[in-house]
């Protein structure tokens, strides 16, 4: 096994899902899928270019049948977060020992 670290640093131009009446937007927070398990950041009120500077850093213990990482931003609301979007990445792609940098399309 091998240890995967992600850190979530910031979403841009987040399509709004809430009211938009006095300011209200989307409040959104990261989950982070790896080897069967998940983490996510905090959520960050009524922001549609979220930047995470605390609680953003993940580790996943992966083994060599993990080759996938899922991101999927949410919009946190009282009954029922929805999906903002999702992407994921290819571990095969990353070189072992080595920061890799990801700016995805969701």
């Amino acid at each position: 096994k091998s240890v995967l670290q992600i850190r979530v640093n910031q979403t841009t131009n987040l399509t709004n899902r809430d009211s938009g009446f006095f300011g209200d937007v989307s409040d959104p927070y990261v989950v982070v899928r790896a080897a069967g398990t998940e983490q996510k950041t905090p959520t960050i009120d009524n922001d549609l270019n979220p930047i995470w500077k605390d609680q953003n850093l993940f580790s996943f213990s992966v083994g060599a049948h993990d080759n996938k990482v899922e991101l999927e931003v949410m919009d946190a609301n009282r009954f029922k977060d929805v999906t903002l979007g999702s992407c994921e990445l290819d571990l095969r792609s990353i070189q072992q020992g080595m920061w890799t940098r990801f700016s995805e399309k969701l």
